[in-house]
């Protein structure tokens, strides 16, 4: 968006200190400590860079990356083969046949919808 500044993380990694300053000064306005907070920045960018970079044969081989990677695959899965997405997108008519009279136009069922489509959406190209 033209009229928003650039992100202050990604100036401070590329270095440019004095921009990121005014980017913070912006989105945080005058009354926020931002000099603190670009320390901060600071900092965590010269962590990740002592860090370094995880490579994707690193990421199936080495065991402190393997077994958080497992997990979170199989979360992902239990939650798509749990059926809950089944649940969520049949929401009205599951009250309306169970005898609620919980409007379907209420804004907790048109968030369910908009969760429901966040994640059916992704996965709508495979069928």
């Amino acid at each position: 968006m033209f009229f928003m500044p650039e992100s202050p993380v990604y100036l401070v990694a590329k270095g440019e200190d004095d921009r990121a300053l005014t980017s913070l000064r912006w989105l945080r306005g005058q009354g926020y400590d931002s000099e603190g907070e670009l320390k901060a920045l600071k900092e965590d960018q010269r962590k990740q860079a002592e860090h370094g970079t995880v490579t994707l044969g690193e990421l199936f081989t080495e065991k402190r990356y393997l077994m958080p990677l497992l997990v979170v695959i199989g979360l992902m899965f239990f939650q798509q083969f749990s059926g809950v997405n089944s649940v969520i997108f049949y929401t009205s008519r599951i009250f309306k046949q169970a005898g609620s009279d919980i409007d379907p136009g209420n804004q907790k069922f048109k968030n369910a919808n908009w969760y429901r489509m966040s994640i059916a959406f992704p996965f709508s190209w495979q069928a």
